[in-house]
Order: C-alpha cells, then sequence, then structure tokens
C-alpha cells in the first residue's frame, strides 16, 4: 500500500466515481473526487496529485481542454483519459498532450482499472517522476530563450521514399538525423548513442509495439513519434499508453513540415535551456 499516492477522479457520473474511488482506495492510496473540470481546477490549485482519472466528455470544459489548460501553464501531472465515446479522431486529439492511458466506458472489470493505475504509477515512477505531482514553466512563458540548437533524429522505416521525405525535412531545419530499417537495427543505435527524438513507422519490422516496450526500459526518456496510415482505434490507444509524443498519418503530404518542426520544437527549446549554464559560468 502507498499512503502517499494522491488520484483524482474527475468524471460527471456519480456511480462512476464511487465505483473508482472504492476500487482504489484498497491500494491504499488518497481518492479525492470531483464532477467537472472546473472543480479539478480548484483542486489542483490546493494539492498536488500523482494522477488524474479523467472523463473525456465533460460538460462544459472537456478533459481535452482541461489537458490543454494544465500543460499550457507547465503542469505535467500524469492524467489517464476516460471516455464512453471512442473513436480514431477523439484518440488522435489527446495524443501529444501527455496523456499516460485512454480507457474506454463502460469498464469491463472496475479492480482491472485498479491494475491500470498501478502500472502506469510504476511506469512513471521508473522514469524518474517527471510527470508525477510536478510542475514546471510553461514553454509560453519563458522569455529571452536561446535560440533551438540541432537535435539528433533517429527515423526506423524501411521505406524509402517516406525516409527521403523526413530526411529532407529534418536537414531542411538544421538537425541531425540517421536511419534504421527494423527494430533490431534501431535498439543497436539506441545501445551505442541515445538521441534527442525517435520517429518510427507503424510497418518496422518485427513489431513496432515490441521495440517502443523495450525502448521503455533502455530509453525511458526518449521521446518518440510514430508514423501510421489509417490507424485503428486499437493501435491508437495503444500507442497512447506506450507514452508516445505525436502521430504523423500517412501518406506523407505538405503538412509534413509543420508535423516533423513541432515534435522537434519542445526538444530544441528544452536541450538549448539546458546548455544555459555552461554558456553563462
Amino acid at each position: 500500500m502507498n499512503i502517499h499516492t494522491r488520484i483524482l477522479v474527475v468524471d460527471d457520473e456519480p456511480s462512476i466515481r464511487m465505483a473508482l474511488s472504492l476500487a482504489m482506495e484498497q491500494s491504499g492510496w488518497q481518492i479525492d473526487t470531483v464532477e467537472s473540470a472546473e472543480e479539478a481546477r480548484s483542486a489542483l490549485e490546493k494539492l498536488d496529485y500523482d494522477l488524474l482519472l479523467m472523463d473525456k466528455n465533460l460538460p462544459g470544459i472537456d478533459g481535452v481542454e482541461f489537458i490543454r489548460e494544465i500543460r499550457a501553464r507547465g503542469d505535467n501531472t500524469a492524467v489517464i483519459l476516460i471516455t464512453g465515446y471512442a473513436s480514431v479522431d477523439s484518440a488522435l486529439e489527446t495524443v501529444g498532450l501527455g496523456v499516460e492511458g485512454y480507457i474506454e466506458k463502460p469498464f469491463d472489470d472496475v479492480f482491472g482499472i485498479r491494475e491500470r493505475v498501478e502500472s502506469t504509477l510504476a511506469k512513471i515512477r521508473q522514469r524518474g517522476g517527471d510527470s508525477i505531482g510536478q510542475t514546471g514553466a510553461p514553454v509560453e512563458s519563458l522569455s529571452g530563450a536561446p535560440r533551438d540548437g540541432a537535435i539528433d533524429i533517429l527515423l526506423v522505416t524501411p521505406i524509402a521514399t517516406d525516409r527521403e521525405k523526413i530526411a529532407a525535412e529534418v536537414e531542411k531545419a538544421g538537425d541531425r538525423i540517421s536511419h534504421a530499417a527494423t527494430a533490431t537495427e534501431a535498439l543497436y543505435q539506441v545501445s551505442k548513442a541515445v538521441p534527442d527524438l525517435l520517429i518510427v513507422d507503424t510497418v518496422v519490422d518485427p513489431d513496432v509495439f515490441g521495440l517502443l516496450t523495450e525502448l521503455e526500459t533502455r530509453a525511458p526518456d526518449l521521446p518518440c513519434v510514430v508514423l501510421v496510415e489509417h490507424p485503428s482505434l486499437d493501435v491508437i490507444t495503444k500507442l497512447i499508453d506506450l507514452g508516445i509524443k505525436a502521430v504523423i498519418e500517412k501518406p506523407l503530404d505538405s503538412a509534413l513540415h509543420e508535423k516533423v518542426s513541432c515534435a522537434a520544437r519542445p526538444i530544441k527549446l528544452k536541450k538549448s535551456w539546458s546548455r544555459m549554464p555552461e554558456q553563462e559560468s
């Protein structure tokens, strides 16, 4: 049991709040419940939480809008989203928001949700706890930030035409790119030097999910972007559970430049800021 773990359940259905609270209290966690994003905002102003279990389809401010709001002010609290209206589009909407998981209602087994929470908390702590109850300055508030520095990107795809298109965009931005055609090659390269960003195709051999799972252990802080064509809801939810930062849909089009830039921008900014003390000393 862990009496120091505090979880906030945000759902407008009283029966859902009660069921989740009763199930998770058996693990010794402190469970608070609220019925709206507005109440969740007030709760977060008063206390630090290790995890939010949040309904996506809340009345008023919905779950996705609320997550965007707290991320904009630098709140990195871990979130598992709950929805009763799952679709590919709604799942894609949550990618890149730092969501730890995506759960569909109605629940087959509320105690299975507790196990999911236990797994999520363990995963966060394994990677250093950066998103557990911690806040930081929002990117938008940083003034006088240094110029973006070049980053190292590992692109994993067996498709030559996609490799050439993405490489052109990366090099245009002044970043460095290396390639791997298979998951085995990618793991070998990561073992030699961990890149700043991984871009991986779902068609990579033998299994993109196996690769991402292995990387959670070998390089837990490595941001991952996934290339995917006609994704199913099951694929997107699995990718969210694995903590990917963005999805780039195929076939690659004129929006590729902006998609790659958006994925690289926060990494470049973070890397530049990490170098500031060395530059000023």
